[in-house]
């Protein structure tokens, strides 16, 4: 059973999303990675185990298992129309950037093998 909140990778990611926001507050944290594109790669470990809870508990989802590939790429589908192509035209201080898109595939498919790990078998 996925405990949703529980998981180690959402935890991780929401402390690393966290310190990031903190951090690249300042001035004495300069890293253009992590300025620019560590918030986009953590997307999919902080927001879908929430998303999924909130279909849980609606009746919306009805499996207790961590997030499947489908869910991850519809999830990835509509935040790339979302945030990299209606954001910026609605908000100036919006950017559409294909190497957002990229972390936030990267993160979802890192995310995808980190909750499927037990059950892959690598020869």
């Amino acid at each position: 059973m996925y405990l949703f909140y529980k998981d180690p990778l959402f935890t991780i990611s929401v402390l690393l999303y966290a310190m990031n926001r903190i951090l690249t507050g300042c001035d004495l944290f300069i890293c253009p990675f992590a300025t620019n594109h560590l918030n986009d790669l953590l997307l999919v470990p902080c927001l879908l185990p929430p998303i999924n809870h909130i279909l849980m508990k609606t009746g919306a989802r009805q499996i207790r298992t961590a997030p499947r590939l489908i869910e991850i790429f519809i999830c990835l589908i509509i935040w790339t129309i979302a945030f990299e192509i209606i954001a910026p035209r609605l908000s100036s201080g919006a950017t559409g950037d294909y190497w957002d898109v990229l972390c936030y595939f990267a993160g979802g498919i890192i995310s995808w093998l980190f909750w499927n790990r037990q059950t892959m078998r690598i020869y």
